[in-house]
């Protein structure tokens, strides 16, 4: 039982990663630069596959815009909700 409730966390905030960068129009490259994470552990995060801790949870947060709590929320805002994000990214 135990095991469920933390897979349908997990899974509850990979879909919600996932979701608010592509309402957003953001490729994992660009949430990572914004978190300052690597690309690689976005797409983990967002397969379910990483476990990432809460200071990461807030990285992404902080980089999406959007409150900690809202990665875990059990209904994800529209991006109409959602403030605009800056889509003027730096070129590589």
């Amino acid at each position: 039982m135990r095991q469920s409730c933390d897979m349908r966390l997990i899974n509850r905030l990979a879909q919600n990663i996932r979701e608010l960068r592509l309402a957003n129009g953001w490729s994992q490259d660009d949430l990572a630069e914004a978190s300052g994470l690597d690309r690689t552990y976005i797409s983990g995060i967002e397969r379910g596959r990483r476990n990432p801790t809460i200071l990461v949870v807030e990285r992404i947060a902080n980089g999406l815009h959007v409150d900690p709590s809202m990665l875990l929320s059990t209904e994800c805002q529209s991006a109409e909700n959602q403030k605009t994000l800056p889509t003027n990214r730096k070129a590589d």
